[in-house]
């Protein structure tokens, strides 16, 4: 019963930080106008409370790049984006869904959410030019190619619309690879939100893997969307291969590790 209670207690504290942050964006932008800049380090720091209140374990491998990129990752949760934000700051690419009610959408644009529509050719065409634009204004960008969650342990379908924006605009893919200890952590299916997070609260820690790979240039986005799932495929395997040998939950804080000696050089694919 204790487990619960302090669950509940954590699952309100998650909602308050997160109210606290849309309330002081909305706020802003109302009384000094939109700043992005300020609403991407409130972003980022939000996360990192978050981080510390689910308790979660960060192993990063792989050196954070410089300059305007595309993060191209697999997606298992909506936690993914909150621990990529451990150390970087990115403009996640969101499906237009959460823009079909006015107020959704105007959060969204104020806090740093670009709202991509894939179910048309106009849509897609929109969504590449915002994500241009954004690389263009020196932000960098995070989408998942997948579109949806999955639990499988290799990469599903990508979309290929991202990549197009890449090889036109000479910008670079940072591949990056996302695992979770634990399966279960996924989000898929039919799981509620609230259902989903309260067994996240439950847990002593939470271990999250997270790879980035070379950056990958090329002007044929079929070569680059080759690569970069050929990449993510082959560091997931290796993260599974390597979680077997780790021993039980530990006790104690989260902890955080990088390891930048395996950084490897960027490359040109022709």
């Amino acid at each position: 019963m204790h487990k619960n209670i302090f669950a509940f207690f954590r699952i309100v504290g998650i909602f308050a930080a997160v109210g606290i942050f849309v309330s002081k964006c909305f706020f802003r932008s109302i009384i000094k106008g939109h700043d992005l800049d300020w609403a991407l380090s409130q972003r980022k720091k939000l996360a990192h409370f978050l981080i510390r209140r689910l308790r979660i374990n960060l192993t990063l491998t792989g050196r954070s790049p410089q300059g305007p990129v595309i993060f191209v990752a697999n997606h298992r949760s909506y936690l993914d984006t909150v621990v990529f934000h451990q150390d970087h700051i990115f403009l996640p690419v969101a499906k237009a869904d959460v823009a079909q009610w006015s107020l959704i959408g105007y959060i969204s644009k104020i806090t740093g959410v670009l709202c991509g529509k894939r179910t048309d050719k106009q849509g897609r065409r929109q969504t590449r030019e915002a994500i241009a634009d954004t690389l263009h204004a020196g932000k960098s960008v995070f989408i998942y190619p997948e579109g949806t969650t999955h639990s499988s342990p290799q990469t599903i379908a990508f979309r290929k619309g991202t990549f197009i924006v890449a090889a036109e605009q000479g910008f670079p893919i940072i591949p990056v690879a996302i695992e979770y200890r634990d399966p279960l952590d996924a989000w898929v299916g039919n799981d509620s939100l609230i259902s989903h997070l309260f067994r996240l609260c439950m847990k002593p820690v939470i271990e999250v893997s997270v790879g980035l790979g070379r950056a990958i240039y090329s002007n044929d986005p079929d070569r680059l969307l080759h690569q970069t799932q050929k990449w993510i495929d082959s560091k997931l395997k290796e993260t599974r291969t390597d979680r077997k040998l780790s021993l039980l939950y530990p006790e104690s804080l989260p902890s955080y590790s990088k390891d930048q000696a395996s950084w490897p050089s960027e490359i040109t694919i022709t």
